[in-house]
């Protein structure tokens, strides 16, 4: 990595991934409780769409520029007008718009991140490379950012005591490494699409059966997943190759002949 980056053949800038990481990780602790898990990963899927389409068309991603297709813009369309729905409900409350703006924010960013990562084990050649760079790029942001707040409201009190909540970021590097590897073949909004299917059938599940207090889970927050879905399968369709017709050599058929100049 560090041959690649002294050659030119990854750019500094490519190694900041973690970065967009943290704020990933960040806008859980800010919103998640408030939002719930179902919607805030709804605003996440809108976020990964966009930001999937767009990377490709710019050819951000290690697999080069991927043209738009009616398919992807179509996904990506179903995508923000299923984050509309969801949010619809919501918006007529109480909830904070600069709440609702963070994950998709943090959407378009863990696009970026995929790409930059994929960047990363491509010039590499290590997927643990791609991994390290990230989480420590993103664990130092994340550590000013707990400096920061520790001395503007003080430390916290106590943790949470049950083990398993401390999986997370064991989860988060098995996650960054799978992302690394498959982004070169499959290209940035394929890959945000098929993380996207999971986890908003995780989280729907889980505001259904571990619902946030005061927030229940209303027919927009459903329906709008579901149209999500939908999205994620649209844009995943890969258009019907053209069919070629060799051209006619004129030639050949005004001459009549039966050779291999006849079409």
């Amino acid at each position: 990595m560090r041959d690649a980056v002294r050659t030119g053949r990854l750019a500094w800038w490519m190694l900041l991934g973690g970065a967009a990481g943290a704020w990933f990780v960040a806008t859980q602790g800010i919103a998640v409780g408030v939002l719930g898990v179902a919607l805030f990963t709804v605003g996440i899927v809108a976020g990964q769409t966009l930001g999937g389409v767009v990377f490709d068309a710019l050819g951000l991603g290690p697999g080069g520029r991927r043209p738009l297709s009616a398919n992807r813009v179509a996904g990506a369309v179903l995508a923000l007008a299923a984050v509309v729905w969801a949010l619809s409900a919501q918006v007529a409350g109480e909830v904070p718009l600069w709440l609702l703006v963070l994950p998709f924010t943090a959407g378009i960013g863990a696009a970026w991140q995929q790409a930059m990562n994929g960047r990363v084990r491509t010039a590499s050649s290590s997927a643990f490379a791609a991994t390290l760079t990230n989480f420590a790029l993103g664990t130092s942001v994340l550590v000013a950012v707990m400096l920061v707040h520790a001395a503007s409201v003080g430390w916290p009190t106590e943790f949470p005591s049950e083990p398993w909540l401390y999986a997370g970021g064991a989860i988060g590097c098995v996650f960054i490494a799978a992302q690394a590897v498959l982004v070169r073949r499959v290209g940035v909004l394929v890959l945000s699409l098929g993380l996207v299917a999971g986890q908003l059938s995780a989280a729907l599940a889980i505001d259904l059966l571990l619902p946030t207090p005061g927030r229940p889970v209303g027919f927009a927050t459903i329906a709008g997943t579901v149209l999500a879905l939908v999205a994620v399968v649209f844009a995943s369709l890969r258009p019907r190759a053209a069919r070629h017709v060799a051209p006619v050599d004129p030639l050949a058929a005004d001459s009549g002949a039966d050779g291999p100049g006849r079409p």
